[in-house]
This record gives structure tokens, sequence and C-alpha cells, in this order.
């Protein structure tokens, strides 16, 4: 796909956001989002529409932006190359994009090791954060706190349509003393990253990290990832 730009790694990506960049993350919901169908978790939103293709269009953004990094190594590379050319329609070839595969070791099985897991872990451990999550799926806060974290506000938003509270959202985070904010919000947590960096805070999109969790095992056997079956709205395990 002669359009698709040259995307940065996972590795360097998390260097960049370990060491102090905000970043937001784009996959398959918010492709659905930008051409205006709903996804899993969001009924479409002509407003989270504009700001999720302006955020990807823009010559530059405070926080990095992650997209699928089309890399043939990755088992589920067929179905991201099938996606490729309507990312296109949102995509600058020239500017300079992030791997949105950080929190995802089923489409980048090499992030899958002790080593990045730790890399992970220390975005919070030993810190004050703030969580913004529905904290019932992927992260929780009991999690971070048992995995390091010195305190943890939590800043809670639906599972589905969390885009309707998105001002109330990032009002209650500026609100708050700590400067990292651990995003697990759907396509609005792409949105917030965006928002909450331009405003001076620390904010990384992790998505479905809690999900994936050091299981090492277990993934390289997965067929299906999905969290929440859309048609019936019940959670669905793997495999």
């Amino acid at each position: 796909m002669l359009c698709y730009p040259n995307v940065r790694g996972e590795l360097e990506t998390l260097e960049r956001v370990c060491a102090g960049a905000s970043i937001g993350r784009y996959g398959d919901g918010e492709l659905k989002l930008m051409l205006g169908r709903d996804c899993v978790s969001q009924r479409a939103d002509p407003k989270l529409q504009r700001e999720l293709c302006d955020l990807l269009y823009m010559k530059e953004t405070t926080a990095l932006m992650g997209i699928p990094t089309l890399d043939k190594r990755s088992p589920k590379y067929g179905n991201w190359e099938k996606l490729s050319h309507k990312f296109c329609t949102f995509l600058r070839p020239e500017r300079e994009y992030y791997s949105a595969f950080i929190s995802r070791p089923d489409s980048a099985p090499w992030t899958n090791t002790p080593e990045f897991f730790d890399m992970v872990e220390g975005l919070w451990k030993g810190q004050a954060v703030v969580f913004v999550g529905n904290n019932e799926r992927s992260l929780k806060k009991e999690f971070l706190l048992q995995t390091g974290a010195t305190k943890v506000t939590w800043v809670p938003c639906p599972y589905r349509d969390a885009y309707t509270a998105i001002n109330r959202i990032e009002r209650e985070v500026m609100e708050l003393e700590a400067q990292r904010v651990i995003l697990c919000a759907g396509p609005t947590a792409t949105c917030l990253a965006e928002r909450l960096a331009k405003k001076g805070k620390h904010a990384i999109d992790l998505g479905h990290i809690g999900m994936f969790w050091r299981r090492y095992e277990e993934i390289p056997n997965w067929k299906e990832q999905r969290e929440i079956n859309a048609a019936t709205g019940t959670v669905e395990k793997n495999p």
C-alpha cells in the first residue's frame, strides 16, 4: 500500500511513552467511527468522528498517534492489510506515526515478553497516577495498586458511549494533581490523550492491555480476542 506511512515499532513507541510522550491509539473500532459507523463500545457520533479524523490527519499533535504497523510478521497482518486502504484516507504519508500495538501482543507477539511488560508496568509502578476506565474490564484500579502504583485516583467512564462523558472526564482529570494518566476508555481515550497532553498531562491510552497481561503461553493460541460480542453483549472467552 503505497500511501501507507512508515510506522515506528512497538519498542521505540513504548520507549517514547516511557520518556514522557502521551499516546492515543487507532484500531478497527476507531476506523469504523471515522467511517460513520458504530463500533462495539461506541455508537457513531459526528463530533467524535470529526475529532478522530482531525487528530490523525493533522501535521502534528502533542500526543503521539498510534496506528496499525502493517508488519508482515504479525499473525493478524492479513486483517490489517485489508483495512489499510481505508486507513489511508485519513493518513498523511509524510507524517510520523507510532505503533498502536504497544498494548496488543496478539497483533505484535514479539512484545509478549517479560521485559516489554516490565516497561509497561513501569508507567505506573512507584507513582501516583490517574486511571480513566470503567474498572470492570482491562485494567482496574486495584490491579494498578497491586502491581506497584503508590496511589490511583479513579475517574470513572462508561464502557459504552464514553464519548458522551468526555468533557466531564477531561475536567475531572485536570482537577487532580497527578500528571500521569492511564486511559482505558475505548475510542474516547484516543481523543483524551491529545486533549490532556495539550494541557500538560502525560496521558497514555493502554486500551485492552489488562486482557493480555503476561499471558505468555495463551496468546499465541488465541483465535479470537473479542472481549464482548457485539450481537449479544456477552463476554466471550479465549479460545
